[in-house]
C-alpha cells in the first residue's frame, strides 16, 4: 500500500511539473546550468554586453517551428524565448501562413489567455491591396499581421506572434515570450 501510494505521489509530481512547464518545456528563470541538466544542449548563439543568446533543443518543441532560442541573463536565468517557424509553402493570397497563425494563436489563447491584441492591416498607400497579394504585402513589409499577449502566467510579461515572407508564395512565423524581467536586462545592455 505504501508503495502505491508513493507511486502515486511520484506520478502526480510529475506531472504537475509536466503541466505547469513553460513554453516548448522551457522556464523563464532556468538558469544556462538548468537548460544543460534538462537536456536542453545550450549552444552560443549571440554573447551580449549582460545576457547570452543560447540556441536549444526543446523538450515539447512544435511542429510549425525549427528553431528556438533563449536569452539567458546571470541574474534573472531565461528572460526571453523565441521561437522561429519552418518555410510555410502558401499561395499569394497567404491562405496557409493565415492558417498556421490562426493555429498558433489559438493554442496560445488556450495556454496563455485570449490574445490582448490583433494587428492586422495593409498599409494605407501599399500597391499591393488585392486579396492575390496578400504574400507581396507582407513580403514587402507592406502589410502586418501580429498578435500580442500580456499573461499573468509562468513569470511571462509580453508574448508575440508575427508572420513573415521569404517570398510571394513562401511565409514563416515568429513566436516570442518575455519574461517580467526582460526590460530589466536590456536596460543594464
Amino acid at each position: 500500500m505504501k508503495k502505491r501510494l508513493f507511486v502515486l505521489m511520484v506520478f502526480l509530481g510529475v506531472s504537475c511539473v509536466v503541466l505547469f512547464a513553460g513554453p516548448f518545456g522551457i522556464d523563464m528563470k532556468m538558469s544556462l546550468e538548468d537548460l544543460e541538466n534538462a537536456g536542453f544542449f545550450p549552444e552560443v548563439d549571440e554573447i551580449r554586453t549582460v545576457y547570452t543568446w543560447y540556441s536549444v533543443f526543446p523538450s515539447k518543441p512544435h511542429d510549425l517551428f525549427e528553431q528556438y532560442f533563449v536569452a539567458v541573463d546571470d541574474e534573472y536565468g531565461v528572460c526571453k524565448i523565441v521561437a522561429v517557424g519552418k518555410d510555410i509553402e502558401t499561395s499569394t493570397y497567404g491562405e496557409n501562413v493565415i492558417d498556421a497563425f490562426e493555429r498558433v494563436e489559438k493554442g496560445v489563447s488556450w495556454t496563455y489567455g485570449e490574445v490582448d491584441v490583433v494587428f492586422d492591416y495593409l498599409d494605407y498607400e501599399s500597391v499591393w491591396n488585392e486579396p492575390e497579394d496578400w504574400m507581396y504585402g507582407l513580403y514587402y513589409e507592406e502589410r502586418t499581421l501580429l498578435a500580442f499577449w500580456e499573461p499573468t502566467l509562468d513569470d511571462i510579461d509580453n508574448i508575440m506572434l508575427e508572420a513573415n515572407a521569404l517570398s510571394s508564395t513562401v511565409g514563416w512565423l515568429m513566436l516570442g515570450y518575455e519574461s517580467l524581467h526582460w526590460s530589466d536586462v536590456l536596460d543594464r545592455d
